[in-house]
């Protein structure tokens, strides 16, 4: 299905928004940037008059943001409504048969200056730090699939995973929460010869009893674990700015993991990662437990460094 709605988009050089739970993403040149784009103050400048989505709604909070108040056509299977918004015009039918109405008439100006967008963005990726940096690492790891967990694993891969990747990205998509994250990973990895689980410190804590069943996976499986001692989501969201104390009873929660002494309990093998590119040696190496500590505050600041000096290129006039 996914073939033919490629090929007629780049026909008629209409642009293709694909997260990292898409198929999509293994095609080039489909859009995968626009998270970090999207950030910019001239994005009303750039927006659609329509929309066509196929299958389930966005993983981007910008591009959802963006896209709010632009009619959408969602072209679903019988008896499927993926419409949260409830603002879609659902068409019942096959994708494929509905590619043969793209409108041929399409300007292709938008799309070029799309296409821009993410040249510029993919070529600030090597300057990515910290979390971004382990994940970008990860992706390029030689693995068959990779689960991830909620919050910032899953953001994070949206913002590294770029157009062109062919590997396999599973998460418990719409179950907002990190309680059995391990055990989904682990079951949705079941048939993989190598394969691995990314996720942060207080998601691996709620399911640990499920390291248990590391040992019986058939594969390679890496578990590996971003350690910011708590909830690192919330450093970018507006509770942020509470009083520091009350922040970190109530959201950031930080637990002081000791995660050697999970791998010791549970008879995992265990490394703790010194530089981000490290992750993919200990991959290779089939190690079952691996640490990247990191600080939540730092990561929220390397974060908008690295959008801010994109956006701040689109602002000086290099979008045109």
């Amino acid at each position: 299905m996914l073939e033919p709605i490629y090929k007629a988009a780049q026909t008629y050089q209409i642009p293709i928004f694909a997260d990292s739970l898409s198929g999509m993403r293994r095609f080039d040149h489909v859009l995968t940037n626009y998270d970090t784009w999207l950030a910019s103050e001239h994005r009303a400048e750039w927006t659609p008059d329509a929309v066509v989505r196929f299958g389930a709604a966005p993983v981007s909070k910008r591009l959802n943001q963006w896209l709010q108040d632009v009619p959408c056509i969602l072209i679903e299977q019988p008896g499927s409504f993926r419409d949260p918004s409830n603002q879609a015009t659902v068409v019942y039918g096959d994708a494929i048969d509905y590619v043969a109405t793209i409108n041929k008439s399409y300007d292709a100006d938008l799309f070029k200056r799309f296409v821009l967008f993410e040249q510029i963005t993919e070529s600030t990726k090597p300057a990515l730090s910290g979390e971004s940096a382990l994940t970008r690492h990860l992706l390029a790891s030689r693995l068959e699939r990779i689960f991830v967990s909620n919050s910032m694993p899953i953001r994070d891969i949206d913002t590294t995973l770029s157009a062109g990747q062919s590997i396999d990205v599973v998460a418990n998509r719409g179950a907002n929460g990190i309680d059995g994250i391990i055990s989904s990973a682990l079951g949705a990895c079941h048939d993989t010869d190598k394969a691995a689980l990314l996720i942060g410190d207080l998601a691996f804590y709620h399911d640990s009893n499920a390291l248990q069943l590391v040992k019986s996976h058939p594969g390679s499986f890496s578990i590996v674990v971003v350690n910011n001692d708590g909830g690192g989501i919330f450093s970018f969201l507006p509770q942020a700015s509470i009083a520091p104390q009350m922040f970190e009873d109530l959201f950031g929660t930080p637990l002081q993991l000791n995660l050697r002494g999970f791998a010791d309990t549970y008879g995992l093998s265990y490394q703790r990662l010194e530089q981000p590119e490290d992750v993919t040696a200990a991959i290779e190496a089939g190690i079952q437990l691996i640490e990247f500590p990191s600080d939540r505050v730092t990561n929220v600041a390397e974060h908008r460094r690295w959008t801010a000096s994109i956006t701040d290129r689109l602002t000086m006039g290099n979008e045109s």
